[in-house]
């Protein structure tokens, strides 16, 4: 029989001790250097530990962050899928990842895609670790790309129908024009005429708005500066929005020159400004400003279709009464009006889109 000597065995429990201490070490340093959340909380829902890359994204620090529950950094709708998710995992379901939106400590809204796994203690389960990644930036990328496509589609279709349309109008127009000619004043048929006119007119008007958004119009660009045209328009645009809204006009003297057709710049300011006033039905202030601005690839990275370099502004502002979430994603589709029947053609920003 071999017998190891007591100094052997401590010696030998020394190197597993510091083994599992540099195994400790290393696998602290991969939790506190990792880009994805790493956190643990126990079956209450309170905080037991959170990474670095959770105090950057969540903007809490640790001490602040183990004072807090699930409940109270989880946006209120997304809580019922986090308990049932934590339901499912206690009884021993598999669960794949998931997302959540939680609220960061300056009220963001930040989207997580969620891994989680039990922990369990003396074969009991005590606690929760997840894994979270941020991918806000990814979904607003997604977004804009299913708003690009979908808005693309509907201009081919819009400006296709609308081309047709536009010469069907051609002819109405011209032979209700010959015809009201060729009868007199006090014609019989003189006031069926004009109302074909008016008719075939606001038809018109329609479909240029519809050729616009599909990007069929024909165009004149012409070197100009948009503080011309804000300022050659001031008084038109006093006179549309009345005497209960304040118009401000902020014009960045140092502004550069772009290629644009004014008859397009000139529709996008009155639709703009329309929008603005209809918001302000107890009267308010616009603002109308411009200036320069260079878009860095950065920006570029995180909005689609757009490309690096300098940029000229022109921006419309109000103190209306607002949209919700639900109208702001259907705030540029063809037709698409909150106001009464009869009172808005729904047309007035997909044109702005599409110019």
């Amino acid at each position: 029989m071999v017998r190891l000597s007591p100094l052997r065995d401590i010696s030998k429990r020394k190197q597993s001790e510091k083994a599992l201490r540099e195994s400790e070490e290393r696998y602290r340093d991969l939790v506190e250097n990792a880009h994805d959340i790493i956190y643990t909380h126990d079956l209450d829902g309170n905080y037991t530990s959170i990474n670095k890359a959770g105090e950057t994204i969540t903007g809490y620090t640790v001490e602040e962050a183990l004072r807090l529950n699930v409940d109270q950094t989880v946006a209120p709708e997304y809580l019922p899928k986090v308990r049932e998710m934590l339901r499912r995992k206690v009884a021993g379901e598999r669960v794949t990842a998931y997302e959540i939106e939680i609220v960061a400590k300056d009220g963001r809204r930040i989207i997580l895609e969620v891994n989680t796994k039990m922990v369990y203690q003396d074969g009991v389960a005590v606690g929760v670790q997840g894994i979270a990644r941020d991918v806000t930036e990814r979904k607003q990328l997604e977004d804009q790309l299913r708003q690009s496509q979908k808005m693309e589609a509907i201009g081919q279709l819009a400006g296709g129908v609308a081309h047709d349309f536009n010469n069907l109008l051609t002819a109405i127009n011209g032979y209700s024009s010959l015809a009201l000619q060729r009868v007199d004043e006090n014609h019989s048929l003189r006031g069926y005429l004009e109302e074909i006119k008016k008719a075939g007119d606001r038809a018109a008007n329609l479909t240029r708005q519809l050729l616009a958004f599909g990007r069929k119009q024909i165009l004149q660009p012409l070197p100009m500066n948009l503080n011309d045209v804000v300022t050659d328009m001031n008084k038109m645009l006093r006179r549309l929005i009345g005497e209960d809204v304040a118009l401000t006009a902020k014009l960045d003297p140092s502004l550069n020159r772009i290629q644009a057709d004014p008859g397009q710049i000139e529709q996008v300011l009155v639709n703009l400004v329309v929008n603005a006033r209809d918001a302000m039905p107890q009267g308010g202030n616009l603002m109308i400003e411009t200036g320069g601005v260079e878009l860095d690839q950065e920006y570029a990275s995180k909005h689609v279709g757009v490309v690096p370099g300098k940029y000229v502004v022109l921006a419309v502002s109000d103190t209306g009464t607002g949209m919700s979430e639900e109208t702001r994603e259907r705030i540029f589709d063809p037709f698409f009006t909150t106001k009464e029947k009869g009172k808005g053609t729904g047309l007035g920003l997909s044109t702005v889109y599409g110019i």
